[in-house]
């Protein structure tokens, strides 16, 4: 199922390390040095250039010889991981969501709505359920001397 021996494989890898790194560092660069901003002519310029990078990056990272299931799979996380992202994008607008920070582009008010009310329900349903676990277990759990 995973061919080590496949070029898609080194490339899949590489481009899960390089992305992040790349994001990481370049918002840095330009929160410090305006790198961005100097470059392309103002922080708006500079934050949808970044964010386009980002974005075409994402979509670098093709499906190649992977097996239907995973495609399935992969498909549902895709399509989850867009509505999420794309809701995020209508409440932050383009700025907000990629990076916008670091350019000095920063929100009014705090965003409570969906989608970042949806991921404090699931932080909420797991505390939750950790605490019911962790109470049963202390009922079940003989005392020690």
């Amino acid at each position: 199922m995973l061919n080590l021996q496949s070029n898609y494989f080194y490339y899949s890898a590489a481009s899960i390390i390089f992305n992040p790194t790349f994001w990481n560092i370049a918002a840095r660069s330009e929160y410090r040095y305006k790198i961005f901003s100097r470059t392309f002519g103002g922080p708006k310029n500079g934050c949808y250039v970044l964010g386009a990078t980002i974005f075409l990056l994402g979509l670098l990272l093709l499906f190649e010889s992977v097996p239907d299931l995973v495609k399935l799979i992969a498909a549902l996380i895709f399509l989850t991981g867009n509505i999420l992202v794309l809701s995020s994008m209508y409440k932050l607008g383009f700025v907000g969501t990629y990076l916008g920070d670091y350019f000095g582009f920063l929100m009014d008010e705090m965003i409570v709505s969906f989608p970042f009310n949806y991921m404090l329900a699931i932080k909420l349903l797991r505390n939750l359920n950790m605490n019911l676990r962790t109470s049963y277990t202390a009922k079940r759990m003989p005392k020690i001397m």
